[in-house]
């Protein structure tokens, strides 16, 4: 046994890995790619079915422990689906507010989305949006109240040159209603920005 092994086997005794850990692991990339269903939601190109506990477990362990494993096995998905896009893209994550960030350190779909272009060389990413203020989490409200929560909440990022004529993709890792997507996308459209794509990694 190598001592890599050994050293992880003695961290997993001392620290029991929890179960969406494990599920984590013991997903490859081939039983990834089976439990895909590609479907529209609201507008929204969904890849994976959230209901499933090993596509839950792949989102929370990159959207709060940024857990390497299931950020590459998203990724790996992601760039499959950029791949299949003929034309040139640039990819849009739609950016989580100052305070969540800071709390949490990063934006999960950024990291995702970073490691998805070096698969897709024919895509780039930039930061095209802002959040402009904190909302509550879209998982805490009814249906009706996710359709005004994030009124407001998005603005074009003055720091940055809006590419006219390059083909965008919004980006998000959950979508339920495709609120949070539309959102950003009215926001970009009212930019001048007409050619905008909605993905979400599960629905």
């Amino acid at each position: 046994m190598r001592i890599t092994a050994i050293a992880a086997l003695m961290i997993d005794l001392l620290f029991p890995p929890s179960k969406e850990e494990l599920l984590v692991r013991q997903l490859t990339t081939r039983e990834l790619t089976t439990l895909r269903e590609e479907v529209v939601v609201g507008g929204v190109t969904a890849l994976l079915p959230y209901q499933d506990p090993r596509v839950r477990a792949l989102i929370h362990r990159a959207k709060y422990s940024k857990d390497a494993r299931a950020i590459e096995l998203l990724a790996d998905l992601l760039a499959e689906k950029l791949s299949s896009m003929s034309t040139p893209h640039i990819l849009v994550p739609i950016p989580l507010s100052r305070r969540r960030k800071n709390a949490r350190g990063y934006n999960q779909s950024e990291v995702i989305g970073v490691r998805a272009l070096q698969h897709s060389p024919h895509t780039m990413m930039d930061s095209l949006l802002v959040r402009t203020r904190d909302t509550t989490p879209q998982t805490q409200l009814s249906r009706t109240e996710r359709k005004t929560n994030l009124v407001g909440a998005f603005a074009v990022n003055n720091d940055v040159v809006l590419p006219k004529n390059t083909p965008l993709i919004l980006f998000d890792d959950v979508t339920t209603t495709g609120s949070t997507l539309l959102e950003a996308q009215r926001v970009l459209k009212q930019a001048g920005l007409t050619t905008i794509s909605l993905i979400a990694l599960a629905h």
